[in-house]
């Protein structure tokens, strides 16, 4: 996190590419949500994903039907 709050802090002092306080606050505090939701949901699908490899269980997303593009004329 302290990597993360230091590569925010120079960028907005270099690119200032954020224009509000809100802005920075609202990247701030994803800053410590991250760790908490988004790492730990990402280790879990990718050890859902590595096990439905290695047991070799049915993939497939269901029936796709091609619709093509609607020509107006």
């Amino acid at each position: 996190m302290l990597i993360t709050l230091i590569s925010v802090s120079l960028d907005q002092k270099v690119h200032k590419q954020y224009s509000s306080i809100k802005e920075i606050l609202i990247l701030i505090a994803m800053i410590f949500i991250e760790p908490i939701v988004y790492h730990p949901l990402n280790v879990y699908t990718s050890i859902k994903g590595y096990y439905h490899f290695l047991m070799n269980k049915e993939k497939k997303w269901g029936i796709m039907i091609r619709k093509g593009f609607n020509k107006k004329q």
